[in-house]
């Protein structure tokens, strides 16, 4: 039986998780033993949409006000994941992550670093232009830029990506 772990830190109500759940009802399908890595309201939401799930939930509710207030809630529950990494290492055959996004590639991949055993796999669903490509301040588009790069450089220790769009497959090839 494979042991799958969602790694699901920064749930907040109101973003869906469709892709997520559909991917955890069809692995209990296929008799994975799934556990979800995430905050109280993750766990909570989680119970209320599927059964038998295993839960480790960091005792944390994220409190943003705005938009710079989220890279502070970020490292705060990154530091709070990084201090449960022993409690993670050896006992999942797959971490499924299912975002690029810089916060949900860090623990991930210290994990990889420490248990060269468990597979991990990460859902990419947008690409970030550099800056000057889009609309904003530089400022404002060049630090989502550098954790993109940052991302992506996390993400060549990934064992397999899934992609959402042709474009974005072609670029990680």
């Amino acid at each position: 039986m494979l042991r799958i772990l969602i790694y699901d830190t920064n749930y907040v109500s109101g973003i869906a998780r469709i892709i997520v759940l559909t991917k955890i009802r069809y692995w209990q399908k296929k008799g994975c033993q799934m556990t979800v890595f995430g905050t109280k309201e993750a766990k909570s939401f989680y119970r209320s949409q599927v059964k038998s799930l295993n839960y480790f939930s960091l005792d944390y509710v994220y409190h943003i006000k705005n938009p710079y207030q989220l890279i502070w809630e970020v490292s705060k529950i990154n530091i709070l994941a990084f201090l449960k990494i022993k409690q993670l290492l050896r006992k999942f055959d797959i971490i499924y992550s299912q975002s690029s996004v810089i916060d949900f590639l860090f623990i991930q991949w210290v994990i990889k670093l420490f248990d060269w055993r468990v597979r991990w796999f990460v859902m990419v669903d947008n690409l970030v232009p550099s800056p000057g490509k889009r609309p904003g301040s530089y400022l404002q588009q060049f630090f989502p830029y550098l954790a993109f790069l940052l991302g992506n450089f996390l993400l060549k220790k990934a064992d397999g990506i899934f992609t959402v769009t042709d474009s974005i497959k072609n670029y990680y090839r």
